[in-house]
């Protein structure tokens, strides 16, 4: 499901147009109505596109989509607007825009517009997305470990899901909606596919580091791990200590955090790694 923000002053405009774009429940919309709000919500969320009016109660739109390019550079921004001589359509794109179109929006046409964009940020050679500890880049295909650089590559079908997980962030992702981002319609389709896809990429996520779980699932939905999550599930476990000579027998003690008191051996120490 591709994330959307639209900001506008006007609370009819921001409903009318959420409400054409969550019909066929690709989009999830957040909204917003001043610069403020508008800055305050890309700093916490990324979105996968932005949808402007440049004329804002408390400031020039235009000057926040600036900023907003700085910012979200992964981000489509797209502005909306009644204005329609030429120089409001290149001040617009040169201020970082990188589509204009002209209230009022057709609304298969406004959803057909977000896809193309979001489709061409994808494409940037420069997107980098992250999985875990790991890096995903759609454009080039790959799961690599900065760490050791180690690269994987994916499938145009793994790339895909992989892409649609990243962008739900923390949420889940239904096999419905996983299978019409990424297949299309019909709705009706398989459902052995979906789960394919994801047993391919567990396995490649894991094939990078056997520890790593991030790829989550739930009855008949899917999620990716979250950064705050990954760090505090990696961090709950301690390191462990060096092992230390005892006369003539070596022994090696393990330790773990307050919530797993005691000492545990290796395969409890592995199994506390993968819950």
């Amino acid at each position: 499901m591709m994330l959307v923000l639209i900001v506008d002053s006007d609370l009819r405009t921001r409903a009318t147009t959420a409400a054409a774009l969550d019909r066929g429940g690709e989009f999830e919309i957040r909204s917003a109505a001043t610069i403020v709000e508008a800055r305050h919500v890309c700093l916490k969320t990324r979105f996968d596109a932005i949808l402007m009016d440049p004329a804002l109660e408390d400031g020039d739109g235009l000057a926040l989509c600036n900023e907003l390019h700085r910012l979200s550079k992964q981000s489509a921004i797209i502005v909306l607007s009644a204005a329609t001589a030429e120089w409001d359509i290149v001040r617009a794109l040169e201020r970082g825009a990188t589509d204009y179109i002209r209230k009022p929006a057709r609304p298969a046409e406004l959803a057909a517009r977000i896809r193309a964009q979001i489709r061409a940020h994808e494409r940037c050679s420069d997107t980098e997305l992250e999985v875990g500890p790991y890096i995903f880049r759609p454009e080039s295909r790959l799961l690599i470990d900065p760490s050791t650089n180690l690269r994987v590559p994916l499938t145009p079908k793994e790339t895909a899901v992989l892409a649609v997980l990243c962008r739900a962030g923390n949420h889940s992702v239904t096999r419905h909606a996983l299978w019409i981002a990424v297949w299309g319609p019909p709705v009706t389709a398989p459902t052995y596919a979906v789960e394919a896809h994801i047993h391919r990429i567990r396995n490649k996520l894991e094939s990078l580091s056997p520890c790593a779980r991030l790829l989550i699932e739930g009855r008949g939905h899917y999620r990716l791990l979250g950064q705050a999550e990954y760090r505090a599930r990696i961090t709950g476990i301690s390191a462990v200590l060096p092992v230390r000579e005892i006369g003539n027998q070596r022994t090696r003690r393990h330790r773990v955090s307050s919530s797993r008191a005691g000492s545990i051996g290796e395969r409890d120490l592995d199994r506390a790694v993968n819950e």
